[in-house]
């Protein structure tokens, strides 16, 4: 039941942020996949883009054993705005624990901040929602 409602919040803000979004996206020095920073901003750029297959690759383990497999990710991931950017705006790593606050823009108007979670799995980030 803790999962759905987890899905279910994921799903919320995705929606949230495309019926509001809708500019470019840049690039910065926050994009490496080998940082917290890197992972946050490259999920909700996939999960923006409805693209369940790379924002699955993003996810710990324990969150792909919740979510039992890419499928069911994938039904949840249907809101497909490419157009809205994701903005790093702070981040606090301690230890393999990540916390990456990371705005949801639509040109230069925010559509939302959200906080992403993160662990370290053999030596790789990845995305931990509670």
């Amino acid at each position: 039941m803790k999962k759905l409602v987890v899905l279910a919040c994921v799903v919320s803000l995705l929606v949230a942020a495309a019926v509001t979004a809708g500019c470019s996206s840049g690039g910065s020095s926050e994009s490496s996949a080998n940082t917290p920073q890197g992972v946050a901003k490259a999920f909700w750029t996939a999960a923006l883009r409805a693209d369940a297959a790379a924002s699955w690759k993003m996810l710990s383990k324990r969150m792909q054993t919740g979510l039992k497999n890419e499928s069911e990710w994938a039904k949840s991931v249907v809101v497909k705005n490419p157009s809205a950017s994701v903005k790093v705006v702070k981040s606090t790593v301690t230890g393999d624990k990540a916390e990456v606050s990371v705005k949801i823009m639509s040109g230069s108007t925010e559509i939302m901040t959200q906080n992403v979670l993160l662990v370290k799995e053999n030596g790789v980030w990845k995305v931990d929602l509670p």
